[in-house]
């Protein structure tokens, strides 16, 4: 993206631990800081079961990223609140 942010990158969960809501505070905490940076936050889902997690964090699709020898990935952009 062509403004300020900050990429996410890397973020997973094991199987075994999902929905005790570890990566959703990762994020949270991902989110406050960039606000008080004042940067938007970018990252591509690796996963179409990913982008609801992202979207219900605030999150929104701006596109596909295609991906050479695995399945494209989908764009998703967060904006600090003013």
């Amino acid at each position: 993206p062509a403004a300020a942010h900050w990429y996410l990158t890397q973020l997973g969960t094991a199987p075994a631990a999902r929905g005790r809501g570890a990566a959703s505070a990762l994020v949270r905490l991902r989110q406050r800081r960039a606000a008080r940076a004042g940067v938007g936050i970018h990252l591509e889902a690796s996963s179409a079961e990913a982008v609801p997690f992202y979207a219900r964090l605030g999150f929104r699709e701006t596109g596909t990223v295609r991906a050479h020898g695995t399945r494209d990935l989908t764009a998703m952009w967060w904006e600090a609140q003013a």
